[in-house]
């Protein structure tokens, strides 16, 4: 029972989210980075819930718990480190 995968129900579009506008100008946008727009893409598909209805979760394993993929992530989805620090405020 440790560590076993996990499946939620999406219930996107029923709560009034809406993406960040710098994960928007990374869809739209051709100045930005591949990794931004490889972030960008891959959370938008769970805002449809009829096309993704569930949310299948499970351990990452050494990588993730390292926890340095998502300060990785946001430094590169805000476009420079400076940035990524100005936001922890």
């Amino acid at each position: 029972m440790l560590l076993t995968p996990i499946t939620l129900r999406n219930y996107a579009g029923t709560c009034g989210f809406k993406l960040p506008e710098m994960l928007e100008e990374a869809l739209k946008s051709r100045t930005v980075s591949e990794r931004q727009f490889y972030l960008a893409n891959n959370l938008s598909v769970y805002l449809d819930s009829e096309k993704k209805p569930y949310i299948h979760l499970l351990d990452g394993g050494v990588a993730d718990n390292l926890g340095l993929r998502a300060i990785l992530d946001r430094t590169v989805a805000r476009g420079s480190a400076w940035a990524f620090f100005k936001g922890l405020r």
